[in-house]
C-alpha cells in the first residue's frame, strides 16, 4: 500500500470518527437537556404533592372537627 493511499484511509477514519464523535456530542447534550427537563418537573411535581398532602391534612382536620361536632351535637339532644 502506497503512502498516499494509506494518507487517505486515514484522513476517511478520521473523518468517520469525527462525524461519530460529533453525533455522540449531540446526543450527550440532548440527553443532559432532557434530564435537566426531568429534575425539574420532578421538582414540580414534589412541590405539588407536599400542596396536595397539606390540603389533604386540613380537610382531615376539618372533618375530624365537624364529626365532633356532630357528635357533641348528638349527646346534648340524647340527655
Amino acid at each position: 500500500m502506497n503512502i498516499d493511499k494509506l494518507k487517505q484511509l486515514c484522513a476517511n477514519h478520521l473523518a468517520t470518527l469525527d462525524t461519530r464523535l460529533a453525533a455522540l456530542l449531540a446526543y450527550c447534550e440532548q440527553l443532559r437537556l432532557e434530564n435537566q427537563s426531568l429534575h425539574a418537573r420532578e421538582h414540580e411535581l414534589l412541590a405539588e404533592r407536599d400542596g396536595l398532602i397539606q390540603n389533604n391534612e386540613q380537610a382531615r382536620t376539618r372533618i375530624d372537627a365537624m364529626v365532633m361536632r356532630l357528635k357533641n351535637l348528638e349527646n346534648s339532644n340524647e340527655q
